[in-house]
């Protein structure tokens, strides 16, 4: 059974009028809708949200922070966030009308990075709950972790929440 590469979907080699192989794209286009409102600036703007609120929480000084458990989603939480500025600057590098790896690496990606984003930030805000109720630890800094790491958890799920499941115009690949 041939497995499709998404990196490769699309694409076919063929040979030039020298006889030499290329990669002709002859797979489907992607654009957005006339009635979707600036998706490049929305994306740039709640990925930059997410991402600055994530720092906030990950340079705090609180001491709710520094508690092991609390590590455990915010080191896990970096690794969708850097999948989610690599798949904004996709989209806003992504030319008209995308390919399907174009389409991929952007606007797929954003979306399930933002998922987890949205998921391992409210993991990180639970734990410091927690501590904040154990431990009777009433200070301004641990209110400010909370809710960085819980803006960082919004700012992901209406990021996800607009980034609609498949917004784009599908169009037929060119024949050539």
């Amino acid at each position: 059974m041939k497995v499709r590469d998404w990196y490769f979907q699309g694409w076919e080699r063929r040979e030039d009028a020298r006889g030499r192989a290329a990669f002709v794209y002859t797979g489907e286009y992607y654009s957005f809708p006339a009635k979707l409102r600036r998706p490049k600036l929305i994306a740039a703007l709640y990925t930059a949200a997410v991402a600055a609120c994530y720092c906030l929480a990950a340079f705090s000084r609180a001491d709710g922070a520094m508690w092991r458990i609390a590590a455990v989603p915010q080191l896990l939480d970096l690794i969708p966030l850097i999948y989610l500025v690599l798949g904004a600057v996709c989209l806003i590098a992504a030319k008209q009308p995308m390919t399907f790896r174009a389409w991929y690496t952007s606007w797929r990606r954003l979306r399930s990075a933002a998922l987890w984003c949205a998921v391992l930030a409210a993991g990180m805000a639970a734990v410091q709950l927690v501590y904040i109720v154990m431990n009777g630890a009433y200070a301004p800094l641990e209110f400010g972790y909370l809710a960085a790491s819980g803006a960082s958890g919004l700012s992901a799920y209406l990021l996800r929440h607009r980034m609609t499941a498949n917004p784009c115009d599908q169009t037929g690949g060119s024949s050539d």
